[in-house]
């Protein structure tokens, strides 16, 4: 079986590719990016390595690759190529997936046999989404099956030379059991679930959520002049307001997804001992990345906050860390900038009604 990925950066190389090849089935993996350089470093050398940092460090040698930009498929008559590949995986962040339409039209036309294609991108089932944009383009779907499905391991920006990756040790990929096709096999170094919305909430808001909730909290408190993760969680305050956040955050998850509150409550343990690796080296600066994308109404913070203030459930810290988040005004950051030029005309209800769409007037009135 052979896999296409969009996306050869850190999260494509050190993520993405080790766990389809942990399948032995897949026998080849094919990156499509726009870096011609990147590219052209993947057909020279043929191989990288990804490097586990755990309790011990485990060198994984990625093979069996090859690569093309994505004008290399719009300019060339190639789609007939692509016929015998199966699984097609996307981490270019979801904002970018509309630049790639022309690409993934390409790789379909005419094909006859399926192909699953999987976005695995920090949102809501955003291979779904994805769908939405394809279908707008096409009919031709009758063989393409998106299937949603939620991924975690954390990536730091890469000190390594060249392809090489450092990543976590841990890992989670669950796929929607429910929309991958029986004509396809399924991955064995995937999980699946019927229970994907609980899943892709429970990672977006407990993990991803609690990253964003240290990085912007820690920005209140010192501008970053202590840069990185695991030291920022060596601050008593920060620790405790953290532990605060995911016991929140996690009694609003068990509630809303009928998860076992003993489950959520190891999850949220596994998260803290995932931030405080010695050996990952994460930046808060790019964690604090993007903030009027994390605060829109079906992410990782507003989504929880909203049906806490619904059921009358404690959200405290959710609130605080939505506030954290608009006078997150770090000059390096683009959405940053926006934040820092509105704050300059605007009251605190106006930017948030000019920043999050289609926010309702009476959850403005909640949450200022």
């Amino acid at each position: 079986m052979k896999a296409i990925h969009f996306g050869a950066g850190n999260i494509g190389r050190g993520f993405i590719a080790p766990i389809l090849f942990q399948d032995k089935a897949i026998e080849k993996l094919l990156f499509i990016d726009v870096n011609q350089e990147i590219v052209d470093q993947i057909n020279l050398q043929k191989k990288y390595e990804v490097i586990e940092m755990g309790t011990k460090i485990n060198n994984i040698e990625i093979k069996n690759i090859s690569a093309i930009t994505t004008k290399e498929i719009l300019n060339s008559d190639i789609e007939n190529n692509f016929e015998d590949y199966s699984i097609l995986t996307i981490s270019i962040g979801q904002n970018n997936l509309k630049y790639i339409i022309p690409q993934i039209l390409k790789i379909i036309k005419s094909r006859k046999n399926p192909l699953v294609i999987m976005c695995c991108e920090n949102g809501y089932k955003v291979s779904s989404y994805f769908k939405t944009l394809i279908s707008q383009q096409t009919e031709n779907l009758k063989n393409i099956f998106f299937v949603d499905c939620v991924v975690d391991r954390i990536v730091p920006n890469s000190v390594q030379k060249g392809l090489d990756v450092s990543v976590e040790k841990y890992f989670s990929w669950v796929a929607n059991v429910e929309q991958w096709p029986d004509t396809i096999k399924k991955l064995s170094s995937v999980a699946y679930s019927n229970n994907i919305d609980g899943e892709i909430n429970k990672k977006i808001c407990l993990l991803n959520g609690a990253h964003a909730s240290i990085g912007w909290y820690r920005w209140q408190v010192d501008k970053f002049k202590v840069p990185f993760l695991k030291e920022a969680l060596e601050n008593n305050e920060t620790l405790k307001f953290i532990e605060n956040y995911l016991q929140e955050v996690g009694k609003i998850i068990s509630f809303k997804y009928n998860f076992e509150i003993k489950e959520v409550k190891k999850y949220c343990e596994k998260v803290l001992k995932r931030f405080s690796n010695p050996y990952l080296v994460d930046n808060l600066e790019r964690i604090c990345r993007n903030p009027i994308q994390k605060i829109q109404l079906k992410e990782r913070i507003l989504g929880p906050l909203t049906f806490a203030i619904e059921n009358n459930l404690a959200h405290n810290f959710l609130k605080k860390t939505f506030e954290n988040a608009l006078l997150y005004l770090n000059p390096k950051d683009i959405e940053s900038q926006k934040l820092i030029e509105l704050w300059k005309k605007f009251s605190k209800a106006e930017i948030i009604s000019k920043v999050i769409q289609d926010i309702p007037n009476e959850l403005i009135k909640k949450i200022i």
